[in-house]
C-alpha cells in the first residue's frame, strides 16, 4: 500500500500546483483586461451595420441626397431635346420555361452500315467464350 499512498500524495500535489497556476493566469488576464479597458475609455461604438464609429466623425446621412458623393463617377444626363431610347420589343414566341414550350424530340438517326453483314459472324459475341 505504500506505493498507492505515494501516488495519491503526488496526484494531490500536482492538482494543487495546477490550481495555483490557473488562478495566477486568470488573475493576470483580469489585470490585462482592466488595463485595456481603462486605456480605451468608453469603448468602441458601432453603427447599425456593425462598422466601428469614430467619436470625432459625424453620423452618416440616413437618406441619400440627389447628388453623388465626392469621388463617385457621375452619369451625364442625355442632352435636352434628344429622344429617350426605348427598350427593344420582346422576342416573338413564348419565353423559355413557359408551359407549352417543350421542344419536339430529335428525330432518331438511321444506323448506317458500310458493309453488309456477313453470314456466320456473330455480331454480339460472348466475351467469356473462348476463341475457336
Amino acid at each position: 500500500m505504500g506505493f498507492l499512498d505515494k501516488a495519491k500524495q503526488a496526484a494531490e500535489q500536482a492538482q494543487k500546483k495546477l490550481e495555483e497556476t490557473q488562478s495566477n493566469f486568470n488573475k493576470g488576464q483580469a489585470d490585462k483586461a482592466q488595463q485595456q479597458g481603462a486605456g480605451q475609455g468608453a469603448g468602441v461604438q458601432y453603427d447599425k451595420h456593425g462598422r466601428p464609429i469614430q467619436p470625432d466623425a459625424p453620423p452618416a446621412a440616413a437618406a441619400p441626397s440627389g447628388e453623388p458623393p465626392a469621388g463617385a463617377p457621375s452619369v451625364a444626363p442625355p442632352p435636352a431635346g434628344s429622344p429617350t431610347p426605348e427598350p427593344p420589343p420582346p422576342a416573338a414566341g413564348p419565353a423559355v420555361g413557359e408551359p407549352g414550350t417543350v421542344p419536339p424530340p430529335p428525330e432518331p438517326a438511321e444506323p448506317q452500315q458500310d458493309e453488309p453483314l456477313k453470314e456466320g459472324i456473330n455480331q454480339n459475341p460472348d466475351p467469356f467464350r473462348p476463341i475457336e
